[in-house]
């Protein structure tokens, strides 16, 4: 199997941002991820 074919979720230069009151946060800033099949990952924040 290709490596390409192994890849279930890929993102490049992935961006959140929301409002909370008048202030923009920005939760993710440029972010580049790959998961391959048979991988585990957990995504953490505060």
């Amino acid at each position: 199997m290709s490596a390409a074919r192994d890849v279930v979720i890929e993102t490049r230069g992935l961006q959140k941002q929301y409002l909370m009151g008048a202030e923009t946060v920005r939760a993710l800033r440029g972010v580049d991820l790959v998961i391959r099949r048979n991988e585990y990952v957990a995504i953490m924040g505060p």
